[in-house]
């Protein structure tokens, strides 16, 4: 499908771009250089408010709710499946897409993978073709993004760990594009009660600000839940069409 007819991907991109430069800057500007690092940063900036419009024919802007996901339930160890949820949410047409990062460091672009880690994303139908590895490279300074599943099959038989070399991975405005046009990734049915929104949801910690959820979700049993939490954060961040 195009790029979502009422955005205007310049400003989107811009808007995103500038998060993540500042991000970047700020990351490198301490200690430690770590992924948990730059994850505060990036979830700082892109939770921020914002005033922009980022509409293409009339006003569109931008809100965000960022939650904690864990296990519920006392005793049991979380095991994530990513770093990182991100859900686009556009009110008018219902369009609903998420996509799921392990934040890794790079040092000029080369990173070293784990298959568990790999594995782990990619051990639920629902987050498998959503699952993307993003590399933050503390030399260049820059990011690349490849599918999960596509770094998987690079892997030979029992080989634990392999260094990959991310210089022809997706550049972020390339994937900014491609995601949002469905290029990368599935979209989701907000009517879905099992759809990777709603099973998200299900694990968010509970907190004193209302969490408004516009995908439909319903009670469910810690029981049911997969082993793998789907992320550690997820950030929802909502197109309102005014």
């Amino acid at each position: 499908m195009p790029f979502p007819s009422q955005l205007n991907f310049d400003v989107v991109a811009y808007a995103v771009l500038q998060d993540v430069a500042q991000a970047i800057k700020d990351w490198a500007a301490g200690q430690p250089r770590s992924e948990e690092a730059f994850m505060n940063q990036i979830t700082g900036r892109l939770n921020r408010r914002r005033r922009c419009d980022v509409g293409l024919t009339g006003p569109v802007r931008i809100r965000s709710q960022l939650a904690l996901l864990h296990r519920k339930g006392d005793k049991q160890t979380d095991k994530y499946g990513s770093d990182l949820a991100v859900t686009i949410y556009i009110d008018d047409v219902a369009y609903v897409k998420t996509a799921l990062f392990q934040i890794k460091r790079s040092n000029t672009y080369q990173t070293s993978i784990e298959r568990d880690q790999l594995e782990d994303a990619m051990s639920d139908s629902r987050t498998s073709p959503r699952a993307f590895v993003l590399a933050i490279d503390d030399v260049r300074m820059g990011i690349r993004l490849q599918q999960c599943g596509k770094l998987l099959r690079q892997f030979e038989e029992k080989q634990q760990t392999k260094q990959f070399d991310a210089t022809d991975w997706f550049s972020l405005t390339q994937f900014i594009f491609d995601w949002f046009s469905c290029d990368l990734g599935p979209m989701s049915d907000p009517k879905d009660p099992n759809s990777l929104e709603s099973l998200l949801d299900a694990f968010r910690i509970p907190e004193e600000e209302e969490w408004k959820s516009p995908w439909a979700t319903e009670p469910v049993d810690d029981a049911d839940l997969p082993d793998t939490v789907p992320a550690h954060t997820w950030l929802s961040l909502f197109f309102d069409v005014q």
